[in-house]
Order: C-alpha cells, then sequence, then structure tokens
C-alpha cells in the first residue's frame, strides 16, 4: 500500500512537471520515492515500487503517453537502467537498513551483557548473583524465570529468586530433572519436550553442571526468544560461572575457617597443656612433699611449701579463669549489666585482691575528686583491672613502680562529660615496634614475655570486655620506658538523682577504702587531685 501511494505520488508530481522538465530530471523524481520506501518500509515495497515507478514512468510520461507502447527504441535502454538503477537502490538500502538493525540488537545486546557483568563484579554471595542474572534475564526477555540448583546432599531442588533466593515447597519438573541429567537444552519447540511452555537450559561450568534455567515467554510462544537464544545460553552460562565462583569460594572460605581452627586448637592444646601441667605438677610435688616428709619438715618449710602451692593454685585459677572468659566471649554468651559505679571502689576493690602481689611496690593512683559514677558492668571491669594489673606485675622488674590515673573528656563545647579515659602505667620493658595492636590477639605472645607463663588470653579478654561496653582500649609505649594501657568508656546519660547523693556522700569513704587497701600491701602512696 505505502509503495503505490508514495509512486502514485511520485507520478502525479512527474506528470506536472514534465511540461517544464524533461524526461531524465523525472526519473530522478521517481528515485527519490523509491529510496523514501526502501528506507522506511523494507525491501518488499521497495522492489515493488521500483516496478511501479518503471510502469508509471512508461504510461505516463513516455510517448505515446497513456500506453506501454515504446515508439523510441532509446526508452527502452532508459527503462532497463531505471529499473535497475531502482532494484539496485532498494537493494542497498535494504541492507543498509538491516545492518543498522542489526547494529542496534548488537548495541542491546552488549548493553545487557554489560549491566550484568557490572552487577555481578560488585555483589557477592551465591544467592545475590543469581538473584541478578535471573532479574537480568526476567527483564532483557520480558519472561518468567525459575532456577533448580543442587542441594548439600545433589538432589535438585526448585529455587525462587523473588524475594531473595528461596527454596520452593515442591519437586523439581520431570523436564528440569532430565536436562540436568542430560545436559541439554529442551522444551518450548526442543525435543523431547517440545510441546512445553518453558524453555531449560543447563547451567554449564568447568566442574559440571551447577543446575537448570528455567525460561518461560510471557507471549507464551518461542518466537520470542529464539532471536536472542545465543545471547540467552551466554547468560546462563554467566550464571552458571557465578554459581561455580561463589561455590569455590563459599568453600575456600569454609577450608580457611577450618584450618584457622585447627591452628587456633593446636596454639589452644600446646599453652594450655604447658601452663595448666606445670602449675599441676608443681602443687603436686608441693603436696607431696607435705605429705611423705612431713614428720622431716620443720614449719618454716612447710609454709614455704604451703605458699608454693597457693601460688601455684592461683596461677592455675587464672589460666582457667580465661579460658572461660573468651568462652563465654567467642560464645556471645556474655551479659553486660551496666550499672553506676565509683572508679574509685572498683580500683580500691581490685588492689584489695592484688595485696600481696603488690608487696614491694610503689602504686600511684590520681583520681580526681570530682570523678563521676560510670555505667559499668563492675564485675567484667575488676576482670580488666586485674589483668592489666596482674601483667603490669609479671612483666616489669619486682619493685618497680605503677601509675593509675583516671580523667574525663568533654564530648563537645557546652555539653555533659562523654568519655572517661583510665591509664594504667608500668616500668617494664615496653613493647616491641608493632606490637600495639598484635598483644590483644588471642593467643598472641611477645618474645620478651615468652619467659613466662601464659596463655596469650588475658589482653584479648579485655579488649573483648571494653568493647562491649561501647568502649576501647589502646597500648603504647610511655614516655621514659615502660607500657601504658588507656581504657575509654562513653558516660551514657546521668545517672538517677538517688545513686548521685549516695556518691557524694560516699565519696570519702572511698577515697578510704582505696588508702587501706594499699597501705594493707605497706607498698603506695595515693595522689588525689582537685579539691
Amino acid at each position: 500500500m505505502a509503495a503505490i501511494l508514495v509512486t502514485g505520488l511520485a507520478t502525479a508530481l512527474c506528470s506536472y512537471a514534465s511540461n517544464y522538465l524533461d524526461h531524465s530530471n523525472l526519473i530522478m523524481i521517481y528515485l527519490a520515492s523509491i529510496v523514501f520506501v526502501a528506507t522506511r518500509f523494507g525491501r518488499g515495497p521497495s522492489i515493488l515500487a521500483s516496478l511501479l515507478a518503471v510502469g508509471e514512468f512508461d504510461y505516463f510520461c513516455v510517448p505515446p503517453h497513456f500506453s506501454f507502447v515504446v515508439t523510441d527504441t532509446q526508452y527502452f535502454i532508459t527503462l532497463a537502467v531505471m529499473l535497475i538503477v531502482t532494484i539496485l537502490i532498494t537493494t542497498l538500502t535494504s541492507e543498509v537498513k538491516s545492518q543498522v538493525e542489526l547494529g542496534k540488537t548488537r548495541e542491546k545486546r552488549s548493553e545487557a551483557l554489560r549491566a550484568l557483568s557490572t552487577d555481578m563484579s560488585l555483589l557477592r554471595g551465591r544467592d545475590k548473583l543469581i538473584a541478578a542474572a535471573l532479574r537480568h534475564v526476567r527483564t532483557f526477555f520480558d519472561a518468567r524465570v525459575g532456577i533448580y540448583l543442587p542441594d548439600a546432599t545433589g538432589k535438585l531442588c526448585e529455587y525462587t529468586a523473588d524475594p531473595g533466593l528461596v527454596k520452593a515447597e515442591r519437586q523439581p519438573s520431570e523436564i528440569a530433572l532430565w536436562t540436568f541429567q542430560n545436559r541439554q537444552m529442551c522444551g518450548l519447540g526442543k525435543e523431547p519436550f517440545a510441546s512445553a511452555p518453558s524453555l531449560y537450559l543447563p547451567l554449564m561450568a568447568s566442574q559440571g553442571v551447577m543446575g537448570v534455567l528455567q525460561v518461560s515467554p510471557s507471549s507464551g510462544s518461542r518466537s520470542t526468544v529464539d532471536p536472542d537464544l545465543e545471547l540467552l545460553e551466554t547468560f546462563a552460562n554467566q550464571t552458571a560461572l557465578c554459581i561455580e565462583v561463589a561455590t569455590l569460594s563459599e568453600c575456600t572460605q569454609a577450608a580457611s575457617i577450618q584450618i584457622e581452627r585447627e591452628e587456633l586448637r593446636n596454639v589452644l592444646l600446646s599453652s594450655v597443656s604447658h601452663d595448666l601441667r606445670t602449675p599441676l605438677a608443681t602443687i603436686t610435688g608441693a603436696s607431696s612433699s607435705l605429705v611423705e616428709d612431713k614428720f622431716s619438715l620443720n614449719e618454716s618449710q612447710k609454709q614455704e611449701l604451703a605458699q608454693v602451692i597457693l601460688e601455684e593454685a592461683e596461677h592455675l585459677n587464672n589460666h582457667v579463669r580465661n579460658l572461660l572468659e573468651m568462652t563465654k566471649l567467642e560464645s556471645g554468651s556474655l551479659t553486660v549489666k551496666k550499672k553506676w559505679h565509683s572508679i574509685e571502689e572498683t580500683v580500691g576493690a581490685c588492689m584489695t585482691r592484688l595485696e600481696r602481689h603488690l608487696t614491694g611496690r610503689q602504686i600511684h593512683i590520681q583520681l580526681p575528686l570530682d570523678l563521676p559514677l560510670v555505667p559499668f558492668d563492675e564485675i567484667l571491669i575488676q576482670q580488666v583491672f586485674l589483668n592489666l594489673l596482674e601483667n603490669a606485675v609479671k612483666y616489669t622488674p619486682p619493685g618497680s613502680d605503677i601509675d593509675i590515673d583516671a580523667h574525663v573528656e568533654p564530648a563537645g563545647k557546652d555539653t555533659a562529660p562523654g568519655w572517661i579515659e583510665i591509664a594504667i602505667r608500668d616500668r617494664g620493658p615496653g613493647l616491641k615496634p608493632g606490637e600495639e595492636d598484635k598483644i590483644f590477639v588471642k593467643f598472641y605472645r611477645s618474645v620478651a614475655t615468652s619467659q613466662h607463663m601464659g596463655v596469650g588470653l588475658g589482653l584479648a579478654i579485655c579488649r573483648a570486655i571494653i568493647k562491649a561496653h561501647g568502649g576501647t582500649i589502646t597500648a603504647a609505649n610511655r614516655q621514659g620506658g615502660g607500657a601504658e594501657f588507656r581504657i575509654k568508656m562513653p558516660l551514657d546519660g546521668m545517672p538517677p538523682a538517688s545513686i548521685i547523693e549516695l556518691g557524694l556522700d560516699n565519696d570519702d569513704q572511698a577515697a578510704g577504702h582505696t588508702d587501706t587497701a594499699l597501705s594493707g600491701a605497706q607498698t603506695g602512696t595515693v595522689a588525689h587531685t582537685g579539691e
């Protein structure tokens, strides 16, 4: 219809212009109309337009008019050349148009693959990768998409992609099982299940078939899939590759975790067996001497053996306590019960418990009198202080000083206090460069401390407890020699008025409690700052 209409308009124009233009110019009008039809309507209409143009030119423009009889033989050459040129123009124009359409199709495919590759490069995890691939297939092919994947036992299971990758509570179809087992495409016109409304593609990767992709065109016709079947297979291969990579990554991660667990188990067994066996052997030897040689030992020797048993029992108790604390932290069963407490009272309680170990040392405590109450779990924070003080005693020369101080860091201008910082400093060998963070890693033992008994859990427990309180703990070398540990804990909110009044009434008692702890050890001085 378009060819007839366009050539008719060209003939009308040529009939009007024949009185002013020669035949060569009239032919140009027909050629222009044929090019228009070829670019707009394709090869068939353009060939019809070529034939109509030659016939109409002969009938209306070549003498005698309104007749197909040609009296001048020269017009046969004109008509033949015109027919050849118009058909050639039609062919070339159609070829150019088809190339343009092919280029657009290729660009569309390339854009789809680029979008898929971009999504795949940004996502992590098997479920997210598969969901992204299925989303792209569904969007590009305007089809419903499903996927079948083998579970841990190798059984093929159907999954739905929206929302997420969820296992469907039904058995996989016979076609999906056949595709998975035979590794061949079938369904939607392909035998042996040509009548199926869906196309099933095996997801092939280097390690074999990873699953089955089901594509159901919205139109229900294979014609909507056939033109881009190669692209669909590319999408399926990309999906299979993603599944394979994600599976291998999960296996590698699981193997790495297993190796790490084995290494930690070996380290733990090695450390525990040594650090538990040593005090047990000492306790066994000392207690057997008391039992077997009780008549030959004088009171001083018995007291010395009893002292050895007590010290080694305390070492053993510390090792077991650290192991149990780390087990709680790792299992997530540790519960932080925050209440408002005084730092002075907590430090004083720790001094009392370590009174015997602090003999012969100068303990300098500088705690401001106006130090506010702090929300924390007293038992856990005492555990932190005890671990840090025991390390300061264990890894420093006898008689060296230990300093403890605290101050409040405001959260900002004209705002309530935001943090309290507590520092514990010693005059020991300090830390080697690069160990400031390593010493908080489980089972890490510095070369400088390897001659002392220990599992390497104390500082790891300290960090875990402080982190559970929303704070931080850091280590650094102290100016002038030694190490310092800084604990920062947040001052969340304000304590109730009743607790504040009670804390103010007991300030002197708290300070007296700390003094008593130190005087009992006969070791130290207490330096308070503030009014």
